[in-house]
């Protein structure tokens, strides 16, 4: 089924309209959060950022992150004590490059994604200073990765061809070793109005400058957000990995959770030529029992290799594999990276069929919306359970945020509860799992755990995914 695919990015839907009246805030908040830290700001500049911070959740989780990362890298090593973001370490790196070079790492971060040096950019920049404080194959190994970073920062187009271990129509966040390779195919292209598009069987989402779409197979229904969006629907872990001048930005967690190993291997690739292979293994800061634990990317024990040709320093293949107790599996690998080849503007924008249906994902008003509001997450599991075993589609539809589609309906229509169990929740998820067992009208048995959420506007409970 793909409610999973349907619900699990509903949080980040929502985030996004709620902040869309404070989008300017937030990105001035974010060009300047390194000097707020470091205590740059003029006055009135640093008032309004603190004012920000009182009101801006989203905003005031990156701030903390930042610092958190400042302390932690300050715990590791006695030599970091004290050290500045924008300082004496940073000027360590590019006192060795040239006046153009300088500017370029910079604006780098700065103007790509129009992100500002915000909080990911400036930890990607931390790892690197660290690294290169470090003695021997460590500070090769975060030397190569600098020059991978430069070697593509002026980049007018990618197109990467992969395959990731997870299922067609699902989340494309969710990865697992026991799922078979699917592929998937990445377009982005840069400008003054960035353009992308990530397909894979069953679904894809496209964002053509304009607005950002997530349409489902067979493509007569879909999720429109009306804004251009860097990443959505869960494919943030992606585009860190198409676009080289980010993937540091993707060692945060490494980095948060302590790097286990971190080496630089050289060897002869297929065509002849010198390769040069950056291994980072990470373990994330997460309890093997977990129920998210292995489940998606960023909550994945990993090893992770680069690949970079020795003469033009780009990124040439990416391997990521899951480390399990005695071996590893490979979850992730690049089958082709292609560098500034032509994209057909066809493939960002799409010929929409003239009856699609786009989804909404609002919970329906109640008269009784107080004793709503009131049921705990299991006893929301047993009446949305009980409302689609008996039909009744009006109550059914009081826990599922946006319309109830036909096809749905007859798949969960009649079925029967045999148990549901307690909730418990992930240090991944902002919500619940009830496990549930329930035997469908035609007869299958279907045991899994319902996902479900406090909706924000209305306070009552929702499906998020799980069925």
């Amino acid at each position: 089924m793909r409610c999973c695919a349907r619900n699990c990015s509903l949080a980040e839907i929502l985030n996004r309209n709620l902040q869309k009246g404070d989008a300017m805030k937030c990105q001035e908040f974010k060009d300047n959060l390194v000097a707020y830290i470091e205590g740059l700001l003029d006055e009135e500049e640093y008032r309004q950022s603190r004012e920000h911070l009182r009101q801006c959740p989203r905003c005031l989780a990156e701030h903390e992150a930042f610092v958190r990362l400042q302390k932690r890298l300050s715990a590791r090593n006695e030599q970091f004590a004290g050290v500045s973001v924008v300082g004496p370490v940073m000027n360590q790196i590019l006192q060795k490059k040239s006046k153009p070079e300088r500017n370029l790492v910079m604006s780098l971060f700065y103007t790509r994604w129009g992100f500002g040096f915000s909080a990911a950019a400036g930890v990607a920049l931390i790892v690197l200073c660290v690294f290169l404080l470090m003695p021997g194959g460590q500070a090769s190994a975060a030397e190569i990765i600098e020059r991978g970073v430069h070697a593509v920062s002026k980049l007018e187009s990618v197109y990467m061809q992969c395959r990731v271990r997870t299922l067609p129509n699902d989340n494309f966040g969710l990865i697992g070793v026991e799922y078979d390779f699917v592929d998937v195919e990445i377009w982005k292209q840069f400008g003054e109005h960035n353009q992308w598009r990530i397909d894979k069987p069953g679904q894809m989402v496209v964002m053509d400058g304009l607005s950002t779409y997530m349409l489902l197979e067979p493509f007569d229904e879909g999720t429109k957000i009306d804004s251009p969006s860097a990443s959505a629907f869960d494919t943030g872990w992606l585009h860190e990995i198409a676009d080289a001048s980010v993937i540091l930005t993707r060692e945060l967690s490494a980095i948060q959770a302590g790097i286990s190993d971190l080496s630089l291997i050289e060897k002869t690739g297929d065509d002849g030529k010198i390769k040069k292979m950056v291994v980072i293994e990470s373990i994330p800061n997460l309890p093997q029992d977990d129920y998210l634990k292995n489940k998606l990317f960023y909550a994945t024990d990993t090893r992770r290799e680069y690949v970079f040709d020795a003469q033009s320093d780009r990124l040439e293949s990416i391997h990521i594999y899951a480390l399990q107790p005695a071996s590893r599996k490979l979850i992730f690998e690049t089958v082709r990276i292609g560098y500034n080849q032509p994209i057909s503007p066809e493939v960002f924008h799409l010929v929409l069929p003239e009856n699609i249906k786009w989804l909404t994902y609002e919970l329906p008003e109640v008269s009784d919306a107080a004793a709503y509001a009131t049921l705990t997450p299991v006893q929301a599991a047993e009446r949305f359970f009980y409302a689609a075993g008996n039909y009744d589609w009006t109550d059914a539809g009081n826990f599922w945020p946006g319309d109830m589609d036909d096809r749905f309906k007859q798949y969960i229509g009649g079925m029967t509860v045999i148990n549901i169990g307690e909730a418990f929740t992930s240090q991944m998820y902002p919500g619940v799992f009830v496990p549930y067992e329930i035997r469908l009208a035609n007869g299958e048995i279907r045991k899994h755990n319902l996902a479900l959420k406090k909706d924000e506007q209305t306070g009552r409970w929702r499906v998020d995914g799980g069925l």
